[in-house]
C-alpha cells in the first residue's frame, strides 16, 4: 500500500521512491536578536528514516516565555519554498499528538510527550505502517511560541528529505511575528485604564478653573440669566440621574458576578470567557442558550484546534464526563449546525463515534471526556453545559 498525503487544491499521491534509507540530524537552538532572525544552538533535533519522521525541541534551550505546540510537515518536490502541508501536531494541552486528514490513518501512526521540569522536551513521531517510501522533498519541524513581549512567533527548521546521510547544523531561521496578538497583558491594560484616568482628571481641573474664571467675570451676567440657572439645574439633575444610573449597573455587574461564581466555572482564553456549569442537569438547548445570552455569550462553538485543546484540557479538571455545546443537527438529521451562528460544525473528524442519524430524533453535539472527544446524545439527557463570550 502506497502512502497518500492529501491537501486542498491539489491530490497530492506520493508513491514515488524518494527517501532512500535517509536519516538525518539537525540541530539548532534560538536565541531572538531580532524581529526576523534568530542565532542558533543545540535545541531542535529533526531525524528520518524511510519509515519514520520525528521532531524533538529542547523547550529550556530557546529563549521563548512559552512554547504552546510543535508541528511536523512536509513538502512535494514540486512545492514552492515555504508550501508545506501539515502531518501532525502535538500541543502543550493534549495528551498525545493529533495525526492530520493528510496523512490516511490506516498507514501512520503519531506518538508524542510534552516533558516538565529538567526534561522538559516536546516531542513528535509519525511511523508508517507500509514498507512502500513516501515522495517527500523537504521536512519542517515548527514551534509556535510566545516570546517574552508575549508576542506570536514561529522558529522552525527545514531539511532536503530526498538525501541520504545529512548532518547539518542550523545557523539561523526565520521568525515571524504575527500583528494579531491573541494574548492580553492584564497589566499594561490596568496601567492604561489609570492613565485615562489621571488625564480625564487633568481635563475635569481644567474645565473647573475655567468655569470660575468666567464665573468670576461675568457674575453679574449670569445672575441675571434665567435661561442659564435653568440650564445649570437641568444639568445638576441630568448628573444626578446619571449617578443613579451608575450605581444600577454596579449592582447588576456585582449581581452578575456573584451568580457566575456560585453556578459556573470561569476561565478566559485568547481574550475570550468560558463558563462551565456547575451541576448536571437535563439539557434544555433553547433555555441553556438563552441563560449564555443573559451571561453575554452563547453556547460553545469550537472554531479552531487550539481553542479545542485549551477546552478539552479544562474540562478534565472541572469535573464530570459530559459536556454539551452549541452544536445539533434538529432541523436536518445528520447536518449538524451551530445554535447562534447556524454555522457548520468544525472539526467533524474530531468525532469518536458515528452521529446517530435517527429521523424524528433531535440530537446535540457534546464533549465526553471518557471518549477524548466529540459525541452526540438525545438533547435533553444529563450533563453540563459550557458557553463562550459573544465574538
Amino acid at each position: 500500500m502506497a502512502v497518500t498525503i492529501r491537501k486542498e487544491k491539489k491530490d497530492w499521491t506520493c508513491i514515488a521512491e524518494c527517501l532512500q534509507k535517509a536519516r538525518f540530524v539537525l540541530t539548532c537552538v534560538l536565541v531572538l536578536v531580532s524581529q526576523r532572525h534568530v542565532s542558533c544552538h543545540p535545541a531542535f533535533h529533526l531525524e528520518a528514516t524511510s519509515r519514520s519522521v520525528s521532531c524533538t525541541l529542547n523547550v529550556c534551550l530557546i529563549s521563548m516565555k512559552t512554547v504552546s505546540r510543535l508541528s511536523l510537515m512536509a513538502s512535494e518536490p514540486n512545492d514552492g519554498e515555504n508550501e508545506f502541508v501539515f502531518l501532525a501536531e502535538l500541543s502543550k494541552h493534549m495528551r498525545k499528538p493529533y495525526v492530520y486528514p493528510s496523512v490516511m490513518p490506516s498507514i501512520a501512526h503519531a506518538s508524542g510527550k510534552n516533558g516538565t521540569g529538567r526534561d522538559a522536551t516536546m516531542q513528535i513521531s509519525l511511523t508508517w505502517k507500509t514498507h512502500k517510501n513516501i515522495n517527500v522533498a523537504r521536512y519542517r519541524c515548527m514551534a509556535t511560541c510566545w516570546d517574552k513581549q508575549s508576542r506570536k512567533v514561529q522558529i522552525f527548521v527545514t531539511s532536503n528529505g530526498s538525501e541520504s546521510n545529512i548532518s547539518q547544523t542550523c545557523r539561523k531561521t526565520s521568525v515571524e511575528r504575527f500583528v494579531n496578538n491573541p494574548t492580553c497583558n492584564l497589566t499594561d491594560e490596568f496601567q492604561s485604564v489609570n492613565s485615562g484616568i489621571s488625564i480625564l482628571q487633568q481635563q475635569v481641573e481644567t474645565l473647573n478653573d475655567s468655569i470660575s474664571d468666567t464665573l468670576e467675570t461675568k457674575i453679574e451676567l449670569l445672575l441675571k440669566t434665567v435661561y442659564h440657572f435653568m440650564g445649570q439645574k437641568i444639568k445638576a439633575l441630568e448628573s444626578l440621574v446619571s449617578a443613579q444610573k451608575g450605581t444600577i449597573a454596579s449592582f447588576e455587574h456585582g449581581f452578575r458576578f456573584l451568580y457566575l461564581m456560585t453556578n459556573f466555572d470561569v476561565v478566559s482564553f485568547s481574550n475570550k470567557m468560558y463558563y462551565v456549569s456547575k451541576v448536571e442537569a437535563p439539557f434544555d438547548l433553547k433555555a441553556s442558550d438563552i441563560l449564555c445570552d443573559n451571561l453575554g455569550g452563547h453556547l460553545l462553538e469550537v472554531n479552531d484546534f487550539d481553542e479545542y485543546a485549551f477546552i478539552f484540557a479544562y474540562l478534565t479538571k472541572v469535573g464530570g464526563d459530559d459536556f454539551f455545546t452549541g452544536g445539533n443537527d434538529i432541523d436536518r438529521d445528520g447536518h449538524w449546525t451551530f445554535w447562534h451562528s447556524k454555522e457548520t460544525v468544525h472539526f467533524m473528524d474530531r468525532w469518536t463515534q458515528p452521529p446517530d442519524v435517527v429521523n424524528g430524533y433531535n440530537y446535540c453535539l457534546l464533549i465526553r471526556l471518557s471518549l477524548d472527544g466529540y459525541t452526540d446524545e438525545n438533547c435533553n439527557a444529563r450533563g453540563k453545559f459550557v458557553c463562550e463570550d459573544k465574538k
